[in-house]
């Protein structure tokens, strides 16, 4: 059994499908205001990455950015909790703000 995913809204226009917190009110792709509630997959795969490894002050590097695919249909940008390939695995994790979600690799059985 899976973890549940992440509150999202999905466009009855365009159909897109993105997290709660980016535009609980507004789809961010077309603008339309007819939403419905849904949850995204709590897996997603990983489309493309890469490693930040000059920063500002203060913050740690190295450390992976990423965009991967949930379903029903969001491609999310989000931090990566270690690295993550393209088409990996990844976890879609709750996470405080500024980030809201993390996306940690599922690891291989």
């Amino acid at each position: 059994m899976s973890a549940p995913g992440l509150p999202a809204r999905r466009c009855a226009r365009c159909e897109a499908a993105f997290p709660s917190v980016e535009s609980p009110e507004r789809c961010p792709y077309c603008g339309n205001t007819w939403l419905s509630d849904t949850t995204l997959s709590s897996t997603g795969t990983v489309v493309t990455s890469t490693v930040v490894r000059v920063a500002p002050p203060g913050t740690e590097v190295p450390y992976t950015l990423a965009y991967a695919d949930f379903a029903p249909g969001a491609r999310l940008f989000g931090r990566v909790r270690g690295s993550a390939p393209i088409g990996a695995t990844v976890r879609l994790v709750p996470a405080p703000e500024p980030d809201h979600y993390v996306f940690e690799p599922e690891e291989k059985p």
